[in-house]
């Protein structure tokens, strides 16, 4: 099945299952998008209370707070067992968006299935409203779920990829900073490791990297300057997000994401921090073997932020130091014992890595990698606190 298939230099594709709706007020136009019948409304708490709602025919809703998680899904979809639903609609950041895909697919398929099943006739449509930018769950197909023990199982099909995605940017005006920037770095790192790995990527992910990271570039400059962002840069965000999400639904992530997740499992960081853990020393890793990369990147950014790599990167970590979020990022590593070798035993699991990296990863480099990358998270600790630790 082309389902399982992953690019090669020789062999190549792209696939996109969701359509792209996007405007001021383009929340609004819910009830018009959707078939006739009641819905299933899977909701943010913080937006049970919302205008999207009114208009609408709804049949049952799921508040969602915190992580996604298995046993909520599950109560969920035993409370409304034998029900049909004319669509399956999530209102929220990456939690309700994957729990919504959880109930979707059990609703679908009656369970969750194995990997890369396709959508049985007669399923309902999936149409999100993403409240946050971000996790590029408004375009994946995957979603992720805790288990009884807290740990988080990734579900990977085609069929969960939403039928639509609705981006009205109003729903990050009033984010923050932190937010923004938080969810900008997300998008970024899963344009950055699509665009730089080894075999997988092609033109169709190279472009989706070039024009995201473009739109994160000049986000974040209206960020440094202290300015509202305004509807477009909100909107260019959301875009960024999705592409993001179109991206790593057809080529795999690589490093920083592999070791991300696995630090995620030791301490309370969300993803986007944990992936900030990494980054730097990762990218000192293998630089000297994407230049063309960067190069090219350069290229783009140049036209269209009046930008290159290293100012954006630059610009990231000021950013990270400004709001605050890498000296919090330093406490709690300081703070929680953390298995190094645990990292790089999951690291070293990963045999998409051997191939995908950019550079070699020759023997005992994933633990200086580790090693380099802690110190220096942790350095970013204000001397006074760390003493006072």
């Amino acid at each position: 099945m082309l389902a399982k298939h992953f690019n090669t230099p020789e062999r190549q594709s792209f696939r996109q299952a969701t359509r792209l709706y996007q405007g001021a007020g383009a929340r609004l136009d819910l009830p018009r998008l959707l078939p006739a019948g009641q819905a299933l409304v899977v909701v943010d708490a913080r937006f049970l209370i919302n205008d999207v709602l009114r208009g609408l025919s709804v049949g049952a809703v799921v508040p969602v707070s915190g992580e996604p998680r298995l046993a909520a899904v599950e109560d969920a979809f035993a409370a409304m067992r034998g029900r049909t639903f004319a669509s399956v609609i999530a209102i929220g950041g990456g939690s309700a968006i994957d729990s919504a895909k959880a109930l979707h697919a059990r609703l679908s398929f009656g369970d969750l299935p194995s990997r890369d099943q396709e959508r049985p006739a007669g399923a309902p449509p999936l149409i999100v409203l993403p409240t946050t930018a971000g996790s590029g769950s408004e375009t994946s197909r995957f979603f992720i779920l805790a288990d009884e023990a807290g740990i988080k199982r990734s579900h990977r099909a085609w069929a969960f990829a939403p039928d639509l995605a609705i981006l009205d940017p109003i729903f990050l005006a009033g984010a923050g900073d932190e937010r923004l920037v938080l969810g900008a770095f997300d998008s970024f790192l899963h344009l950055w490791e699509t665009f730089v790995c080894r075999t997988e990527r092609s033109a169709f992910t190279d472009m989706l990297a070039l024009e995201g990271i473009g739109l994160i570039a000049r986000a974040m400059r209206v960020i440094q300057r202290g300015g509202q962002p305004d509807v477009a840069t909100l909107a260019g965000l959301q875009r960024a997000s999705a592409y993001g999400g179109f991206a790593i639904a057809n080529v795999r992530t690589g490093l920083i994401h592999t070791l991300g997740e696995s630090l995620a499992a030791q301490v309370p960081l969300g993803h986007p921090e944990t992936l900030y853990v990494f980054f730097a020393e990762a990218l000192t890793q293998y630089r000297g073997a994407v230049g063309e990369r960067i190069a090219r990147l350069d290229r783009h950014l140049a036209a269209e932020a009046e930008t290159d790599f290293d100012a954006l990167c630059t610009l990231l970590h000021l950013l990270f130091a400004r709001l605050a979020i890498a000296p919090r990022i330093a406490a709690i590593l300081a703070a929680t014992p953390i298995d190094r070798d645990l990292l790089a035993e999951t690291a070293a699991r990963d045999t998409v890595l051997g191939k995908e990296n950019p550079a070699p990863l020759p023997p005992g480099s994933i633990e200086r990698l580790i090693a380099g990358a802690l110190d220096r998270a942790v350095a970013a600790l204000p001397a006074k606190a760390a003493t006072a630790g």
